[in-house]
């Protein structure tokens, strides 16, 4: 019996950012990521630190692997890691905070 596992043994190396967008900007897009994060966020809420944290975890795979995140999970021919988990997360988060505070639900 094959157990199916949406992890991709193989590392995927993606030079871009979300989905591989900008391959030639990946590195200095993710430090300008962690810039506003820090400077226009409030760091006190879970969704901020998520974000941030991601954004570290990334760069520091970049510096690591020279320029590249390896993206080992895969559905749906979308390919991602755990960073990628974590700042989705907290961007979803972040989104529903401002809808509770424009909407006051």
């Amino acid at each position: 019996m094959e157990v199916i596992s949406p992890f991709d043994k193989s590392c995927i190396i993606n030079q871009g950012v979300a989905f591989g967008f900008a391959s030639d900007w990946g590195f200095l897009l993710n430090i300008f990521a962690i810039i506003v994060l820090i400077y226009f966020t409030d760091k006190s809420r879970l969704s901020s630190r998520l974000m941030i944290t991601g954004a570290f975890i990334n760069l520091i795979e970049r510096v690591l692997r020279g320029g590249g995140v390896c993206d080992f999970i895969s559905i749906m021919n979308i390919n991602f890691n755990i960073a990628d988990i974590i700042v989705v997360t907290g961007l979803s988060i972040y989104i529903y905070e401002i809808r509770q505070i424009f909407t006051g639900k």
